[in-house]
């Protein structure tokens, strides 16, 4: 019933950033632009879910992040602000990245 809704990028053609896909998918703008058709926006928790390709479980990859900001505090917090929420979701810093269950990425953890 219906189709698997995923986020993704025109790589490599455009930057391989996710936070810039859920950046545009939240405000549905990106950099100094005006909101394109705004009311097909989504919310944080499902453009961050149509990220995710797995869950935290037994058996499944350990592919995960740990952030230095929480997400969805961010976009509330800034509300009607999408450039403010927009900015803050494309710079949003990432304290620790694991990959296959290797840490690939650490800053300030």
């Amino acid at each position: 019933h219906g189709a698997q809704v995923v986020l993704g990028s025109d790589a490599p053609v455009s930057p391989l950033d996710p936070w810039i896909t859920i950046a545009s998918a939240v405000t549905r703008t990106r950099e100094g632009r005006a909101p394109w058709h705004l009311e097909q926006g989504l919310t944080i928790s499902e453009a961050l879910s149509f990220s995710t390709r797995s869950t935290l479980e037994v058996g499944q990859p350990a592919d995960l992040i740990a952030l230095d900001a929480d997400p969805l505090w961010l976009v509330d917090a800034l509300g009607s602000d999408l450039a403010k929420a927009s900015d803050a979701l494309r710079e949003l810093p990432v304290a620790l990245t694991v990959a296959a269950g290797a840490i690939t990425h650490r800053h300030n953890v």
